[in-house]
């Protein structure tokens, strides 16, 4: 598994997540097997994405995720993917996908 991966993702859920909102929230933090890949989630209950709950978010010029892409491109080429989709309860979920083996 590339290194920092979650790091950013946990920051972004703090800063863009939990930050703004008044009363707080909580991240979690999941791995899962997905057949042949491995499923990393980090969602947060925060002040969410103006976005409907089915839409994905917008590629995001942030530097942390620009690095989780490139690290992800870097170690898996189009077998590695990021996700964001807007959660319906509130909050943001990023799923990062890639092979269990290279």
């Amino acid at each position: 598994m590339p290194t920092l991966l979650l790091q950013p993702l946990v920051e972004n859920a703090i800063k863009h997540g939990l930050e703004p909102k008044i009363e707080g929230g909580h991240i979690t933090v999941r791995a899962r097997q997905d057949g042949a890949q491995l499923v990393l989630e980090v969602a947060d209950t925060g002040v969410g994405a103006a976005l409907d709950a089915t839409q994905a978010l917008p590629s995001s010029p942030g530097f942390g995720l620009s690095q989780v892409r490139e690290r992800l491109a870097a170690a898996y080429g189009t077998a590695g993917a990021i996700n964001f989709v807007a959660a319906q309860q509130g909050g943001t979920r990023a799923e990062v996908r890639f092979p269990l083996q290279k």
